[in-house]
């Protein structure tokens, strides 16, 4: 619309996505908009479809996880500078997890054993345990 105005964009992509869960026959169409800086004879439909995919590659691989396991959009956390505290101490958590595991762990799984085993937390920081007599 002519009063969204985007200074340096080039072009549009709508991008039309059908989803259903397995066994499902609910089927939900999902329609996103993206604009890039890029002009059409500059972006070529492979790349846009990279761009696209690197785009959903990082909501899904991140943000996700901290939404799902760390209820970040549930937080009522939403001014000064707390909010980008938390999710940087959540990103360095789930950093620390995928750095130390498989890649493919399942974060939530690995965050409750480390709650319920501090010691094995302690030692993926490097911080040597106290013995306490």
């Amino acid at each position: 619309p002519p009063t969204i105005t985007f200074p340096y964009a080039r072009t549009c992509i709508i991008v039309e996505r059908e989803s259903s869960t397995q066994g499902d026959v609910r089927v939900s169409i999902e329609t996103r908009y993206y604009v890039t800086d890029l002009t059409a004879n500059d972006a070529g439909i492979e790349h846009l479809f990279r761009l696209v995919h690197g785009h959903w590659s990082i909501e899904n691989g991140l943000h996700w996880v901290r939404d799902v396991t760390f209820g970040e959009d549930l937080s009522q956390v939403r001014s000064g500078t707390l909010p980008r505290i938390l999710a940087t101490l959540r990103n360095l958590a789930i950093g620390i997890i995928r750095h130390t595991t498989c890649r493919s762990v399942n974060i939530a799984a690995a965050t409750r054993q480390l709650a319920r085993q501090p010691d094995i937390a302690l030692d993926l920081l490097g911080i040597p345990r106290l013995l306490c007599k």
